[in-house]
């Protein structure tokens, strides 16, 4: 993915564009990498140019719950912008990650040169909200199997492709059951022919299958 392409910048003035663009850094993370800890200071506003990022936060108990895995084009640490305060959750790349840093500094400059970057920062906030509304439904409303199937189809979205890489370890994480628990669930779609499993992927064959699962028709 290129920045140019983003459709966040892309909706912003292009002198804005341009400043921003002019001020990125490119940060490189290899796989389980921590980009930042819930609590520390915020460098800037990051974009995930390829790789994925996990957002998680660690139990009482030691557990690592997965929110969410941000996809390349994805923006994230706009709250710390906003709110002036610290992260609010760990990051860690999922794979090796290239990440795109627009310093704090500059993107405080920008927003007071043009107020509408913050709307633009609030945008991203809202999509972030939708998507941690949606994880609290799954966890109370869905069954294990309908937020397993949940997570393949919007990672097949986010991934344009049905040839997911996601380890069954990272997808306990966001179910929220462990890898053994995943590993029969999928074994048993594998049987019926909705997926196929390859080492740290999962490929989708039969959609409507899933999707069918997700409604709660099977």
């Amino acid at each position: 993915m290129t920045l140019i392409e983003n459709d966040w910048l892309r909706s912003l003035p292009e002198q804005t564009q341009a400043k921003l663009l002019k001020a990125i850094k490119y940060k490189h993370y290899q796989s389980e990498q921590l980009i930042h800890r819930k609590g520390d200071a915020a460098e800037g506003l990051y974009c995930v140019i390829n790789g994925a990022v996990k957002v998680y936060s660690i139990t009482q108990q030691g557990h690592e719950f997965v929110f969410t895995h941000l996809q390349p084009g994805h923006w994230f640490g706009e709250v710390a912008i906003l709110d002036g305060g610290t992260r609010t959750h760990d990051a860690a790349a999922v794979a090796d990650t290239t990440l795109a840093l627009i310093p704090m500094s500059i993107i405080g400059q920008l927003c007071n040169d043009d107020p509408s970057l913050y709307q633009s920062l609030v945008s991203i906030l809202c999509a972030h909200c939708r998507m941690a509304f949606n994880a609290v439904d799954n966890m109370l409303v869905h069954t294990n199997e309908q937020r397993l199937a949940s997570i393949l189809l919007q990672t097949a979205q986010q991934q344009a492709t049905q040839q997911l890489q996601l380890s069954q370890e990272n997808l306990g994480k966001q179910v929220g059951i462990s890898r053994q628990s995943i590993n029969k669930i999928l074994q048993k779609w594998q049987r019926r022919g909705w997926i196929n499993l390859l080492y740290r992927k999962v490929c989708i064959v039969d959609v409507n299958a899933i999707q069918a699962c997700l409604r709660g028709d099977f």
